[in-house]
C-alpha cells in the first residue's frame, strides 16, 4: 500500500490507510521501519548539509577600540560643480563594530591620501591595523584607481604608519572575500550616495556635507 503511486506520505497517513483494510500489529513500528528504509523519502527528508565555516580572524572578534582594525577602500571618482577635478571617498570600516568613517579625497596624491587619513584618525583615534586592497586588486581597475596602489605603497605612508606603530595588512591574491567585511559595507555606501545625490550636480562643500 505504501508503494502505491500517490500514497507515499507520512507515517500516519500510512497507517491510517493500512488500517482501512487490515489490523497490523504494533503498526507504528512497522511502518516506522520501512519509512526508514525509502530511498525516495530520505531524498525528500533528509536535510540538506552545512557548510563548515572557518574561523574568524582575530581581528574581527578580539575587543578592541573602534577603528584600532580598519579596513580601507575607495569610491569614485566623483565630479563636482565649478571643478574639473576629480574627487574621491576614502572608506574606513572597523573590523569589530562594522562602523564607517567617510572622508573626501580631492585628488590621488600621496600627501592628499595622507590628509585624508590625518583626518580620519584624529576623529577616530590611532589605527593598529589597517586591511586594504593587493596590487592585483589595483591592477584589474581603472586606470584611476590603480594609482592608488602607488599612493599607498609610497615611502611617506609607509613611514607615517610605522611612526605610529600602524601595520598594514593587503589582502591575498584572488581572495576578494578576505576583505568581505569592508567590501560589503563599502557596496551599501555607494549605493546610498547614489540614491541620495542622484544626477545631482554638487560642489565639494555640499559633497563633504554629504558625506
Amino acid at each position: 500500500m505504501y508503494r502505491t503511486p500517490g500514497k507515499r506520505g507520512s507515517r500516519e497517513d500510512t497507517l491510517i490507510q493500512a488500517r482501512e483494510k487490515y489490523r497490523v500489529p504494533k503498526g507504528r513500528q512497522i511502518i516506522k521501519s520501512i519509512l526508514r528504509k525509502c530511498f525516495v523519502c530520505k531524498k525528500f527528508n533528509s536535510s540538506p548539509g552545512t557548510q563548515i565555516m572557518a574561523p574568524l580572524p582575530r581581528d574581527r572578534i578580539e575587543q578592541s577600540p573602534p577603528f584600532a582594525v580598519t579596513g580601507l577602500d575607495f569610491a569614485g571618482p566623483i565630479y563636482v560643480k565649478n571643478s574639473k577635478e576629480k574627487f574621491y571617498i576614502l572608506l574606513c570600516t572597523c573590523a569589530v563594530t562594522r562602523a564607517l568613517h567617510l572622508e573626501l579625497v580631492t585628488s590621488l596624491t600621496t600627501e592628499a591620501f595622507l590628509l585624508a587619513f590625518r583626518r580620519f584618525i584624529s576623529r577616530r583615534g590611532l589605527c593598529t591595523v589597517i586591511y586594504s586592497d593587493n596590487a592585483k586588486t589595483f591592477t584589474r581597475a581603472e586606470i584611476e584607481l590603480r594609482r592608488l596602489w602607488t599612493v599607498i605603497t609610497h615611502p611617506d605612508v609607509k613611514k607615517f604608519c610605522a611612526s605610529r606603530g600602524i601595520k598594514w595588512k593587503y589582502i591575498i591574491e584572488r581572495g576578494a572575500w578576505s576583505g568581505g567585511f569592508y567590501e560589503r559595507i563599502v557596496r551599501s555606501e555607494k549605493t546610498i550616495l547614489r540614491k541620495v545625490i542622484g544626477k545631482s550636480s554638487l560642489t565639494s562643500e555640499e559633497l563633504e556635507t554629504v558625506l
